[in-house]
């Protein structure tokens, strides 16, 4: 059982996040658009969560009206300011993957990944959930 069940949604692709209530993740993935809903159903299976956050940017509404039908009414649904989550998932990627060396040279030269990360932008949503709650 975790948590959180945060989702970052956009218009071809749904970043997924699994947290405990501590904020550590137990599994992150990206999932296409089309397949959303059941991908997001298999994680409520598989982890029972007790909150869904969902990102309040592109598509959040019409995601939510998609999933709403299938979930648990244990589930609590929430929705999160997305504002530079995206910047902020750049910086977690780095920290997490790539030590100081890319830290550095993000911070400094300005590179950035070309690895979609919607799931690291899941995270971030999944923390300021957490830090809001």
């Amino acid at each position: 059982m975790s948590d959180i069940i945060a989702l970052d949604p956009g218009r071809e692709k749904v970043g997924a996040a699994v947290l405990t209530g501590k904020g550590e993740v137990c599994e992150m993935t990206i999932i296409s658009r089309d397949e959303a809903a059941a991908g997001t159903g298999k994680l409520v299976e598989e982890y029972h969560p007790r909150h869904l956050v969902i990102g309040s940017g592109t598509g959040s509404r019409r995601l939510a009206e998609e999933l709403l039908p299938g979930l648990s009414e244990d589930i609590e649904l929430h929705f999160v300011e997305e504002k530079n989550s995206t910047r902020e998932a750049q910086k977690l990627y780095f920290k997490e993957e790539g030590g100081f060396f890319l830290q550095f040279i993000s911070r400094f030269i300005g590179w950035r990944t070309s690895r979609p990360l919607d799931d690291y932008a899941a995270v971030i949503l999944g923390r300021r959930f957490l830090e809001n709650e």
